[in-house]
């Protein structure tokens, strides 16, 4: 029902030991979650993701080139085809 949710608040990360230890933040799509299944071929006129990352500032690059690297990879699945 892609129609219905049009804004997806999006976050990625790497697991930090067993499956409940926790999360360690990184750029969409270098970490553990795969994204493709959800997001490939959703019309990027129709959706919108607001990207998080709580620890941009220690990423290399820092905050703006986390931004870009994350925005890179969510465009990617936009024009792929499920």
């Amino acid at each position: 029902m892609p129609e219905r949710f049009p804004l997806f608040h999006v976050k990625d990360g790497l697991r930090n030991g067993g499956p409940h230890e926790g999360w360690t933040m990184t750029d969409v799509g270098a970490g553990d979650i795969a994204y493709e299944p959800y997001f490939c071929g959703l019309n990027p006129f129709n959706h919108q993701f607001l990207m998080e990352n709580d620890d941009a500032a220690q990423e290399v690059g820092g905050s703006f080139a986390d931004a870009e690297r994350s925005y890179d990879y969510m465009a990617s699945l936009q024009v792929r085809h499920p």
